[in-house]
């Protein structure tokens, strides 16, 4: 078998190569591939250094970064075996970053896409293959200690936007639920605080903790081309720890919850509003919802769920 090589858009603790990638290390080394994991660099000299390092019977994936087509030609002489893995609407960026998407994807032997919007927008559908980002369930598990209102949202700075749909939703229902709370976690604070919100900033460790002590996941998105075709990973976290969710009717969030089964998609600020007010004020209802949840998760999303797809679709031949 030829070795695996794997170029990430960052390091452990970038989010989408900590989670689509760095999750499914162990298991790949447990089955006796040999994977070397680099991190692409940012200059051109660097990465021709990179590519010169392939030997030519290399399987390459490459996370989600956009090269120029000539620089894509000369990457797929280098390889048995291209591979792109994409998770965001990267496409989106302008015409320069499209054009290079298209390059990409068409000199790809196999896509992998976190979500069917994504696989459909490679140049050549017919080889692109879904596969969704994984959640540790096992490290992710409900705790049985969630504090009674306490609501949370965990993301990165570029997502903070999204939250400000619903902050006078929330606000408005602590008048009828004073115990409802917000964390807002994110490696840096939102632009205002209103009574009952807080910031924590983001670690795994912090991340943990607060799912452990959340009884309410959210997820509020601005329905734009681009969040269409997000991959829904906060909804698929907060179902890991057993959390209620609560998030727009937007791209993939409409089949990651089930309203009254696991979690609300409220479309509307009076619906978002009904939604925290009900959890805050109903004992066992969040617990519920989220019980309901964590099943759905454990049985599509795990990590040990998706992994043989994603090692089918490293190793299977050109």
């Amino acid at each position: 078998m030829s070795r695996l090589r794997v170029w990430t858009i960052g390091g452990p603790a970038t989010a989408s190569t900590r989670l689509r990638i760095h999750q499914y290390l162990p298991r790949l080394e447990a089955d006796g591939v040999a994977v070397r994991v680099q991190a692409i660099p940012h200059g051109y000299v660097q990465r021709l250094i990179l590519r010169a390092s392939l030997g030519r019977g290399d399987r390459l994936l490459v996370q989600k970064k956009l090269f120029a087509p000539r620089e894509v030609e000369r990457l797929r002489a280098r390889c048995s075996r291209l591979l792109y893995d994409v998770d965001d609407a990267v496409y989106l960026g302008g015409p320069r970053d499209a054009e290079r998407f298209r390059a990409v994807t068409a000199s790809a032997d196999r896509v992998l896409a976190g979500n069917a919007v994504l696989a459909g927008a490679a140049a050549r559908p017919e080889r692109a293959r879904v596969l969704p980002t994984p959640v540790d369930t096992e490290r992710i598990r409900p705790s049985g200690r969630a504090e009674p209102g306490l609501v949370t949202w965990v993301g990165t700075r570029t997502n903070l936007p999204n939250l400000e749909l619903v902050m006078e939703a929330f606000t408005r229902a602590r008048v009828h639920a004073p115990r409802a709370r917000l964390v807002v976690m994110a490696d840096r604070p939102p632009g205002r605080l209103p009574d009952g919100v807080e910031f924590a900033r983001w670690s795994v460790e912090a991340e943990t903790a607060i799912l452990a002590r959340a009884e309410t996941g959210i997820m509020p998105l601005a329905d734009t081309p681009f969040n269409r075709a997000k991959c829904g990973f906060k909804i698929l976290l907060y179902q890991a720890a057993g959390l209620a969710v609560i998030a727009s009717p937007v791209g993939l969030n409409r089949e990651l919850v089930s309203p009254e089964e696991d979690g609300f998609l409220p479309d509307t600020e009076a619906a978002w509003e009904d939604a925290f007010t009900r959890l805050a004020t109903r004992p066992g209802l969040a617990r519920g919802l989220g019980a309901a949840g964590r099943e759905r998760v454990e049985a599509t999303h795990s990590v040990g769920v998706l992994y043989p797809r994603f090692r089918q679709a490293l190793l299977e031949a050109p």
